[in-house]
């Protein structure tokens, strides 16, 4: 995953940002809690990684990082449920899917979302395997963090209740 890391940064570097990208960098040069149309998630983001400058790389970093931790969190939610081989699998589909690999390249409220979602189900997983509920709170954090991204996430507490609730002993 390390070439396809190194090949999504060269794209990064290699194309303008997009209208709605460069929308999100004028936020970020104003943080606040919340914005007219978009909750703040992609904003803090893009601030976060400002120190390292302004070009269309770094910029986008945030998105590619998310990426990575996203696969890893695939990949260990598959390991632990089926084996190696699906988690292989289910590492290389998440490269190849068109979705997956678009909002891995541009810095839009989907590529958070998408993050804290896989984290939401990846703790729900854990939820259940280890049938400890310390793992509601990362379930929390997921859900809240994941509506500063997009108010989809609302719904990640639900799979983990349905999961515990079909998955139950």
């Amino acid at each position: 995953m390390t070439v396809t890391g190194l090949l999504r940064c060269l794209l990064a570097a290699k194309t303008d940002l997009k209208v709605e990208e460069a929308y999100y960098w004028c936020y970020s040069q104003h943080l606040a809690l919340s914005y007219f149309d978009h909750p703040p998630m992609v904003a803090w983001l893009i601030a976060f990684f400002s120190p390292l400058g302004h070009h269309p790389l770094f910029v986008r970093l945030p998105a590619i990082l998310l990426f990575a931790a996203s696969g890893w969190l695939i990949f260990d939610t598959l390991r632990r449920l089926w084996d190696d081989q699906v988690a292989r699998t289910g590492l290389i589909l998440q490269s190849l899917l068109p979705a997956f690999h678009w909002y891995s390249m541009v810095i839009l409220p989907d590529a958070p979302l998408m993050f804290f979602w896989t984290l939401g189900m990846w703790a729900s997983v854990r939820l259940v395997l280890e049938d400890r509920p310390q793992w509601w709170w990362i379930i929390g954090l997921a859900t809240g963090l994941g509506m500063d991204s997009k108010y989809p996430a609302v719904l990640i507490p639900v799979g983990a209740f349905l999961a515990c609730w079909a998955l139950r002993k």
